[in-house]
């Protein structure tokens, strides 16, 4: 089988593809009881990248009406009313108008320490923490996996956010993970297979060998962010 042309575009299949052909294996060979393992395997390594970092594509806006009882933030939306956006870390929260289907910022709402305010009603005061004369100004707060706003009950607000990209589940499935870090990918994936495989079949991965892909991966990432003091006047 040429593999060539298969793999210079990495889709969800592909990838299972290459990673039965490093095995010498069948893809066929990891589905068991109707369970995709080596699909599931890679997913694996999937949620394994994002809970090590908040990578710089993952970073999205998204859109959410904040209340003072609180709002879960798996309410938040792509777009106003859209569809949903699963949210892994808020970064900040925006005042916005709305044209068309532009998103201006306005004003940034600031973030206050829900163990300095409490649940705060509006009109109450905190003594050192927000001025009486200073209630009718915006803040938000998050308790766990809940966003609250001070001020008026509600409040539409546009939010910085890193996303959790989904599990792959379609054959055509890609994104940045398959394209750019396909090798650490490709290991991490394999290593997890090592769990399924019988042990004379396993693949020794060493732990040097999977720092040295994940050290890789961040420094791309690195590249990604504008360095302030490098830029040019």
């Amino acid at each position: 089988m040429n593999l060539t042309g298969l793999f210079q575009y990495m889709t969800f299949l592909n990838f299972k593809s290459l990673v039965a052909a490093y095995l010498n294996r069948k893809v066929a060979d990891f589905t068991v009881n109707g369970v995709d393992v080596i699909g599931d395997a890679v997913n694996d390594a999937k949620r394994a990248a994002q809970r090590e970092h908040d990578f710089v594509k993952n970073r999205t806006i998204g859109f959410i009406t904040l209340t003072n009882g609180g709002v879960e933030m798996s309410g938040m939306k792509v777009t106003p009313g859209g569809s949903a956006l699963a949210v892994k870390k808020l970064l900040s929260v925006w005042l916005y108008s709305t044209s068309g289907s532009t998103y201006t910022r306005i004003s940034r709402i600031e973030p206050v320490a829900s163990s300095e305010l409490g649940y705060m009603l509006p009109g109450s005061v905190v003594a050192g923490v927000i001025p009486a004369s200073d209630m009718t100004t915006r803040y938000f707060y998050q308790v766990g996996t809940k966003l609250y706003c001070t001020g008026d009950a509600t409040v539409d607000v546009l939010c910085e956010v890193v996303q959790q990209r989904a599990d792959y589940s379609a054959d055509g499935d890609e994104d940045f993970f398959l394209q750019e870090y396909k090798d650490w990918m490709l290991l991490k994936t394999v290593e997890q297979l090592n769990f399924f495989l019988k042990e004379d079949q396993r693949v020794q991965i060493s732990q040097g060998v999977m720092n040295a892909r994940w050290d890789s991966v961040m420094k791309q990432e690195n590249n990604l962010v504008l360095d302030y003091n490098n830029s040019l006047d």
